[in-house]
C-alpha cells in the first residue's frame, strides 16, 4: 500500500518536499493516512486499481 506512494513521490527531493499540495499521505501506526487542506484526516486503503478506499475519518 504505501510502496505505491513511495514511488509515486520517488523523484522529490527535499527542496520540493514542502511544495506538495494536499491531500499528504504519510503511514502511522501501520495505517494509511490521507490529511486534507481542512485539517480531516482519514484512514485510506488502496484497492488493487490503486484507487482510495476510505475506511473511517480520524479525529
Amino acid at each position: 500500500m504505501m510502496e505505491y506512494l513511495k514511488r509515486k513521490f520517488a523523484r522529490l527531493n527535499s527542496q520540493n518536499m514542502g511544495k506538495i499540495p494536499f491531500p499528504h499521505y504519510y503511514e502511522e501506526n501501520g495505517k494509511l493516512i490521507k490529511e486534507l487542506e481542512s485539517g480531516e484526516k482519514w484512514e485510506i486503503r488502496l484497492d488493487e486499481k490503486h484507487r482510495e478506499v476510505l475506511i473511517e475519518r480520524l479525529k
